[in-house]
């Protein structure tokens, strides 16, 4: 008779597993991807290097496990944020930004194996607010909860990552420019912004924000002023706002 594990013995290794995700999510807060290895992880956690890879094959699987829940958070602060921004105006639409991107991992790991960007890309529209306000709130969003958590975002950006890791990256942009593609779309419908190729528009936008970005996250600068409200105004000129 095939052995077969009972819901007790599947909670603990669930449990295991979540506590080594969040270890390697603050490891990843505080050191970036390149402080990140296996020994780092089970030191954080409190347990061997052999226990880590009960759970995950190598760094590569570890970090890609992390990618797509905390990219997938993010992806959905900026949805909401677009969401709320009809309701509350821009002048609040940074709030949810000020959380900035989270360290805990917990909830997120329960998920993770469905969970991330590449769920995001079925979520629902960005609201029924202006392109301006929606925009607005994205890029405030996005760029707020960055410079919150700057090592973290450096490394979801910009860091020297494996292949299987960047490819990561490449839904969640994907999935950000679907957020901005939902604001652009329905702003030219409205009339409120001219005509342009949607997808081109949304891809520019993210790579935009992206680029901008990797200057203020860098580990070695210094210098941190707030581009954020420089980058809204460049989002909303080059869409065409008036």
């Amino acid at each position: 008779m095939p052995y077969r594990r009972t819901s007790a013995v599947q909670a603990r290794i669930d449990a295991g597993r979540e506590k080594l995700f969040d270890a390697a999510v603050e490891v990843l807060s505080s050191q970036g991807y390149r402080g990140l290895s296996i020994a780092s992880v089970a030191a954080a956690a409190g347990v061997s290097a052999g226990s880590v890879y009960t759970h995950f094959d190598s760094k590569s699987d570890l970090v890609v496990a992390i990618f797509r829940t905390v990219c997938g958070r993010e992806v959905q602060a900026v949805v909401d944020a677009a969401g709320a921004s009809g309701a509350r105006g821009m002048s609040n639409s940074g709030a949810s930004g000020a959380r900035g991107m989270s360290n805990s991992g917990a909830s997120g790991a329960r998920g993770m194996s469905n969970s991330g960007a590449s769920g995001a890309r079925g979520m629902s529209r960005t609201g029924s607010g202006s392109v301006v306000e929606r925009v607005t709130a994205i890029v405030e969003t996005f760029a707020g909860r960055a410079m919150k958590n700057r090592t973290m975002a450096y490394a979801l950006l910009a860091e020297p990552v494996d292949p299987a890791v960047d490819a990561e990256r490449l839904v969640f942009r994907r999935s950000f420019a679907a957020a901005i593609g939902d604001a652009v779309a329905d702003g030219i419908a409205a009339g409120d912004i001219p005509e342009q190729n949607v997808e081109i528009a949304a891809a520019a936008l993210v790579g935009a924000v992206g680029e901008v970005l990797v200057g203020p996250l860098s580990p070695d600068r210094t210098d941190t002023a707030d581009v954020i409200p420089d980058l809204v105004a460049f989002a909303l000129r080059s869409l065409g706002v008036s």
